[in-house]
């Protein structure tokens, strides 16, 4: 078998290729992936001739992340991270073939491009407050019908706010959020308030519901912000406080 030698050009089993920069025994070859970031590695010479070089800069995530080079892990004693998961979930939010379709709110939502690199999504989320929390991330809270994912746009939640500011938004008829037509034509206004609907009265009309449901909402949601406000980040308390409906 001809020897390995500095040139040479290897094609990798995830669609790249990677040069030979200098060669000193079959298990210490080094090589330079050819694309944009030019990562240097020491790779074995089997491997290398079988393809089996993983380049940390290739977008094996949803064809759009990847795990770059850095101190962060995928998995740790064979258990995915869970800065790993957080990440992975919102790209497959954004990027997995089928996800918009089946949840249409994430329809044109994007990642900053700066997170598309898995240690510079995990850099960001450990250095947040209450990060071992296993809060949730929110894009909406900070800025108001946000679709990018991004250091600016995001914040750490627990799964209560989270899911509080979240269903307030789904909408089962063409009435407003918190409404209900009965049988009579007169309009109901109701809520989820601490894991239990709670009715706010009969109206004739659907704007006068809208008008009840949305003051009794909006002051729900300040009041769960000040039960959070030493369990979450300065940023999220804010938001809560003036958070609106619409």
């Amino acid at each position: 078998m001809i020897e390995i030698q500095a040139g040479q050009v290897f094609e990798t089993n995830e669609g790249g290729s990677c040069t030979v920069i200098a060669y000193k025994n079959a298990s210490h070859v080094e090589i330079k992936f050819n694309d944009n970031y030019g990562l240097l590695a020491v790779v074995r010479t089997g491997d290398l001739r079988r393809g089996k070089v993983k380049n940390p800069y290739h977008r094996s995530v949803y064809g759009v992340g990847f795990i770059g080079a850095g101190s962060f892990k995928r998995s740790v004693k064979g258990r995915l991270t869970r800065e790993y998961r957080v990440w992975s979930g919102m790209l497959a939010r954004c990027y997995r073939d089928g996800t918009k379709q089946k949840n249409p709110t994430y329809v044109d939502c994007t990642v900053h491009k700066d997170w598309h690199n898995f240690q510079n999504f995990a850099k960001w989320i450990t250095s947040q407050d209450h990060c071992d929390s296993n809060y949730e991330l929110d894009k909406d809270l900070l800025v108001k019908g946000n679709k990018l994912y991004s250091d600016k746009t995001c914040c750490l939640v627990p799964a209560c706010v989270n899911l509080l500011i979240h269903t307030s938004q789904k909408k089962i008829s063409d009435l407003p959020v918190g409404v209900v037509m009965k049988p009579n034509g007169r309009f109901r206004a109701y809520m989820i308030k601490y894991g239990s609907q709670k009715y706010l009265g009969t109206y004739d009309t659907a704007e006068e519901a809208s008008e009840v449901y949305v003051n009794h909402k909006e002051d729900y949601v300040k009041r769960i912000a000040r039960e959070w406000q030493d369990k979450i980040s300065a940023d999220a308390f804010d938001a809560l406080l003036t958070w609106t409906v619409y």
